[in-house]
């Protein structure tokens, strides 16, 4: 039995669709002109962008602010939006770096990065709402829901460390009756921790900056693969599958779980996690009554980190990562994850009878910090990385393009605020003694609640 799922339930063939949900039900995709050649070289561009997502499309976007006489061209290989950009629950996390919440404690440096970053988010949702409004950006909650002795005792450490950064927080008390998750009793209090938020329809936003980055100029080509990314003596060669051979002067590297595909002068430092998500069907006002506020993304602290939001009627839900691939398209849910997720959901709603009516993979690209690496890289520094982007990827890319962009200037990252972040990143490392710190406090709490419990 597959350590992620201990039910009974008995697995089934996973429902086709070959995309995600919001690629199935968007009516809408990126327009492209049909002289993909309208401005600039068609083998010699200023900088090319490989990659045709968030990180993609935002760092394309802000490199043509920088620098608006520059000739951009961004090469997808599949579609716009076809990878996890395509495929994710839409939250614009608040708390985007959370190997920071350990270390915030006792690093001013990353107490202060944790507190930008959520500034940051915010305001970049603000400029997807002006600038790209079908993104579908609107303020949301993000609710975290600890499920035992553990998560309750975890929760208010982590708002104590959101009070230090001075980020807006709520914790709130509740009891829950249904059933027991993890070794509580049943009817044991709970803790849930509530952050003012941002969501998006992530393909939708990917779509609209599609748009928009072609209404500055970026040139956008699909259907391109890039078979590999080498040095050149006046700056960057990259050979396509094709066997077409184009030459720039800087290229910028978004490619994150897919950069396995791509020869790289440099090996990367992250990991490709898989990634599971279903729909339901439409909600019965039954069913309604069992979720949260309209408003409300939920993330679950227990074995599966289940997490979950309401859209257009029927409930968004993820909860399973595998390391490792299942089937030859990674949009395909196996029937063992299927029948995990089906359970997740059950422990999620034991009384709503909830169903599934679609489900999808996809990937995503993991670090260490779960922090992206964006870096030069080459002889001469013309290649750019910007991978790496995790489970917080919608916030952090979105985020964090302009540093990427900057990096493809001559000037570099000219803005304090950047420069200050860009460094906290680099420096980040695994908090060893901050996490044990946390860990032991954590541990102690859960014992002492433990004991108070005791008949």
């Amino acid at each position: 039995m597959p350590a992620f799922w201990s039910g009974k339930k008995t697995p089934r063939a996973s429902p086709a669709t070959g995309r995600s949900y919001w690629q199935r039900h968007t009516q809408t995709k990126a327009r492209l002109p049909k002289n993909e050649e309208r401005t600039g070289s068609a083998n010699h561009p200023d900088v090319v962008l490989i990659g045709g997502g968030f990180a993609g499309l935002m760092t394309a976007i802000r490199l043509a602010e920088m620098e608006p006489a520059a000739d951009i061209l961004l090469l997808e290989a599949n579609f716009v939006g076809f990878g996890a950009s395509g495929r994710n629950a839409g939250l614009l996390s608040p708390l985007a770096a959370p190997v920071w919440l350990v270390s915030s404690n006792s690093n001013p440096e990353h107490a202060w990065a944790l507190k930008h970053l959520n500034q940051r988010t915010q305001a970049v949702a603000k400029w997807l709402a002006t600038n790209v409004p079908s993104s579908e950006a609107a303020a949301a909650i993000l609710r975290i829901e600890s499920t035992g002795r553990l998560t309750a005792a975890a929760l208010p450490k982590i708002a104590a460390t959101l009070d230090k950064s001075d980020i807006q927080h709520e914790v709130i008390a509740a009891t829950t009756v249904d059933q027991d998750l993890s070794g509580d009793r049943p009817g044991a209090r709970k803790v849930a921790l509530e952050v003012p938020s941002n969501w998006i329809n992530p393909y939708r936003c990917v779509v609209a900056l599609s748009q928009h980055a072609q209404s500055l100029g970026v040139r956008i080509k699909e259907n391109c693969v890039v078979a590999a990314v080498r040095d050149a003596s006046d700056g960057v060669e990259l050979v396509l599958a094709s066997g077409t051979t184009l030459r720039t002067k800087k290229a910028i590297v978004c490619t994150n779980a897919y950069s396995g595909s791509i020869d790289l002068p440099q090996s990367l430092r992250a990991k490709v996690v898989y990634n599971f998500m279903v729909s339901t069907p439409p909600l019965t006002s039954e069913q309604t009554a069992h979720l949260p506020a309209e408003n409300t993304f939920v993330v679950e602290l227990n074995r599966a980190n289940a997490y979950y939001r309401k859209y257009a009627g029927r409930l968004i839900f993820g909860g399973i990562d595998k390391f490792s691939k299942s089937g030859e398209d990674d949009f395909d849910v196996p029937p063992d994850v299927l029948a995990g997720l089906e359970g997740h959901l059950e422990d999620s709603f034991p009384k709503a009878s909830m169903k599934v009516s679609e489900a999808w993979g996809g990937r995503f690209h993991m670090t260490y910090t779960d922090l992206p690496q964006i870096e030069r890289t080459g002889a001469n520094g013309s290649i750019i990385l910007n991978v790496g982007y995790g489970g917080t990827g919608v916030a952090l890319t979105l985020v964090l393009s302009r540093i990427a962009a900057a990096l493809a200037t001559s000037r570099g990252i000219t803005d304090p605020d950047d420069q200050r972040l860009f460094a906290a990143i680099n420096s980040t490392r695994i908090p060893i003694l901050s996490g044990a710190r946390f860990g032991l406090g954590v541990a102690a709490s859960a014992l002492a609640s433990l004991l108070r419990r005791k008949p």
